[in-house]
């Protein structure tokens, strides 16, 4: 069986230039991640992940991830994943601010959950075909809303449910 651990992190400054248009000029994340892909028999892949995010604005938040990967043939193999989702407001979304666009800096981040099945195959060398159905739900998603007019206000959305099937 194979193991491969993957650690890290990141720090994001978002800082906006023009005065004229923001409330106020920055936010930042800090966010430490780790990743694990364990091929735990020679077709089947287990692959999990946790991530700490630190936002200036939103808070802390550990979100959790986990897929698996059956391979059929060195050219086609099938997967399922499932991951958290924690995406605190952009810059934009929280302090843009001109006559027609509103920010709210009391937006909460998007909170909630994605699933995804799916299948590629590779038919020759210039072809390649995947298909995968997706799910996610998410608590307080974030969304820009227009009066009659054409007035925009970013504003949490209670619940958004979202699916479809991707084809390429």
């Amino acid at each position: 069986a194979n193991n491969k651990l993957v650690v890290g992190a990141s720090y994001r400054n978002s800082k906006a230039e023009n005065a004229k248009a923001y409330d106020e000029s920055s936010i930042n994340n800090l966010a430490i991640f780790a990743n694990n892909m364990w091929e735990f028999a020679p077709t089947w892949t287990l692959n999990t992940g946790a991530r700490w995010d630190k936002h200036s604005k939103s808070g802390s938040e550990t979100t959790l991830s986990a897929g698996l990967n059956k391979k059929f043939d060195e050219n086609s193999h099938a997967y399922v994943n499932w991951g958290q989702v924690f995406k605190a407001p952009t810059i934009d979304d929280l302090y843009y601010n001109n006559p027609y666009m509103k920010g709210n800096p009391n937006l909460n981040p998007e909170k909630g959950d994605t699933f995804t099945v799916g299948y590629g195959t590779k038919l020759n060398d210039k072809t390649d075909i995947n298909v995968s159905y997706f799910y996610s739900d998410l608590d307080d998603a974030i969304a820009w809303e227009w009066d009659e007019n054409w007035n925009g206000e970013a504003k949490n959305i209670n619940r958004q449910k979202k699916n479809g099937i991707e084809l390429s």
